[in-house]
């Protein structure tokens, strides 16, 4: 188990170093990556609140506007992964967008995200109406409740066993399988998940300190606008810092599975 926390360390060390690392030298790729992808988590949101009157109507209309998002990113997002996978080469993400391997990772990622909205799918569809009269809530929504945590559950399990598999698909989309993904974390599953969580600790501990930094600023507006700005930070630190994690990690696994 110490072996284990020495490797995560390693990988935590290596995920902020890389971060830094694409800010400065691959600046363009993650302002359009994130850009496109946090632009269309807004205009998602907001689209589906003002078109859609159901639930589960505004989850399909947010994935919908997260594809162009993911399209967009899509050239920007593999010449991250390539920038960290092969050493900081730098790859022009202009050459990337006519690559058919290009076009495959934006269809995974399409699929994964669509992935990723199945727990908020199940909670929209198993969610009652309302509690019934004389029924406390929580016994209301307990079924609800019961279903998305399961769902969350599983899909966090299968994250783990399949974190290298946009990598691959970055950098050898020929050989990219969820089969070979598969037996590539076979017995790495605590690694992965102790790496993944030492790396997002300091945005965790972080966010706190920020939340009570701002509720003592006097104006409201600078107040929302601090909050706004932090947010985003945050949100360019966790891609970056995931880009990292999951590129390291195949860089590793992949060469462990090569010479097996």
């Amino acid at each position: 188990m110490a072996s284990i926390f020495s490797e995560a360390g390693s990988y935590f060390k290596l995920a902020y170093g890389d971060a830094y690392r694409m800010l400065r030298d691959m600046r363009l790729s993650v302002m359009v990556a994130a850009g496109a992808t946090i632009g269309a988590l807004i205009v998602g949101q907001v689209a589906g609140r003002l078109l859609v009157r159901t639930d589960l109507g505004q989850t399909v209309t947010q994935w919908l506007v997260a594809l162009v998002g993911l399209y967009i990113a899509a050239p920007y997002t593999v010449a991250l992964y390539r920038y960290v996978i092969l050493e900081h080469i730098e790859t022009k993400p202009e050459q990337l967008r006519a690559d058919p391997a290009t076009l495959t990772f934006f269809a995974w990622s399409a699929v994964l995200n669509l992935a990723a909205t199945v727990p908020e799918m199940l909670g929209v569809l198993t969610e009652p109406n309302g509690p019934a009269p004389g029924e406390p809530i929580f016994t209301s929504y307990a079924t609800s409740m019961l279903i998305m945590g399961a769902a969350v559950l599983v899909l966090a399990v299968l994250a783990m066993r399949i974190i290298t598999f946009l990598p691959s698909l970055a950098v050898d989309a020929a050989n990219a399988y969820l089969q070979r993904t598969w037996m590539m974390t076979r017995g790495r599953f605590w690694l992965i998940w102790l790496t993944a969580m030492l790396a997002g600790l300091p945005i965790v501990l972080a966010s706190p300190v920020i939340l009570t930094l701002t509720s003592a600023l006097p104006n409201q507006f600078a107040r929302l606008l601090t909050m706004f700005v932090a947010g985003v930070g945050f949100m360019v630190v966790l891609m970056l810092v995931g880009t990292s994690v999951s590129a390291r990690l195949y860089q590793r696994l992949a060469t462990e599975q090569a010479e097996a």
